[in-house]
């Protein structure tokens, strides 16, 4: 999600902190339209990665989340929907990787 913030310029780096960006400040106020350029930047990903960031988007809807709790909220949807692994199904570790 940081990449694809930074492709957006919704956020910067300054030294080693992170600032939000007057665009990001914007979309952050207006969610459906973050909706839309976050999901934009993921068109041409891979169909995981593309999975994980519609969930976390969604996840993000209803309000800021700490990281754990994150991969603890996408994991089980995307079990649900048939995700797994080569070597069996989808871990917390997995989700967080790919977040």
């Amino acid at each position: 999600m940081r990449e694809a913030a930074t492709r957006l310029r919704l956020i910067r780096r300054r030294g080693r902190k992170l600032h939000i960006t007057t665009l990001g400040a914007q979309l952050l106020a207006d969610p459906a339209e973050l909706w839309r350029a976050v999901a934009g930047e993921t068109e041409d990903g891979e169909d995981f990665t593309r999975a994980v960031t519609e969930m976390v988007g969604l996840r993000l809807l209803r309000g800021r989340v700490e990281r754990n709790e994150l991969v603890a909220d996408v994991t089980p949807m995307l079990s649900s929907q048939g995700w797994s692994s080569s070597n069996g199904p989808i871990t917390p570790d997995h989700v967080s990787y790919a977040i």
